[in-house]
């Protein structure tokens, strides 16, 4: 369903460039970000940090949290203190875009909220086993082959935990129906809110915790 909302998206908005102009110059396709391109967003450059802000704190100066999450089993909003200081991030579930703080790109909503498909096949390696230029595990293949099943356990270090020798048949690819997803959701503890946590869901499949952003490559100079 994100894939096919990126394609009608980049319908509509080349549509309406051309609507009055022919040879308006159109924007390349909407897509999902791949999983190193999400990261690269939500850390707007801030490569040390824990979350998609500045600092390890949950809460800016103010004492106000800094992204919707849950922060701890039936606690979805946190609480206020007798004292008045313990404030709440206001939201049950889902909040509206701007309702927290953007990070360093000027984007909403990286850490919390909800958490986001990627375009990359689950492989729990995969950051160890991928091209570290550019990276996009579009499937999940593997260099290990039947044969080594019988003899060596090694695989257990190198596959995924979704990959199960015994179900291996040539061509099979079942396991590349499961995709990628990151960022934390309001029903997430603070664990999930870093960048660099991934996990995984069939692409099949839908959650009221999940949802998606568009990327583009992009068009023109830098200057």
């Amino acid at each position: 369903q994100s894939n096919e909302y990126c394609k009608w998206r980049t319908e509509m908005v080349n549509n309406e460039l051309t609507k009055n102009d022919e040879d308006a110059v159109l924007y390349p396709a909407y897509r999902l970000p791949t999983e190193a391109e999400w990261e690269y967003a939500a850390r707007g450059l801030l490569e040390s940090e824990i979350y998609a802000w500045e600092g390890k704190s949950l809460r800016n100066r103010k004492g106000e949290f800094m992204a919707n999450f849950k922060r701890g089993r039936g606690d979805y909003a946190g609480w206020r203190g007798s004292d008045g200081k313990h404030m709440t991030d206001h939201y049950m579930i889902t909040a509206p875009v701007m309702e927290f703080y953007p990070n360093d790109f000027g984007l909403y909503n990286m850490s919390g909220n909800v958490a986001e498909w990627t375009q990359d096949t689950y492989r729990i390696l995969a950051l160890e086993d991928n091209n570290d230029f550019n990276p996009f595990r579009r499937k999940g293949k593997t260099d290990i082959q039947p044969d080594d099943w019988l003899d060596d356990i090694s695989y257990k270090r190198k596959e995924s935990l979704l990959f199960n020798p015994d179900n291996f048949t040539p061509g099979n690819d079942a396991f590349d129906n499961i995709k990628v997803y990151r960022g934390g959701s309001w029903a997430d503890i603070a664990y999930y809110l870093s960048p660099g946590s991934r996990r995984y869901f069939n692409a099949d499949s839908s959650a009221a915790t999940i949802g998606f952003r568009c990327a583009m490559i992009r068009a023109g100079s830098n200057y």
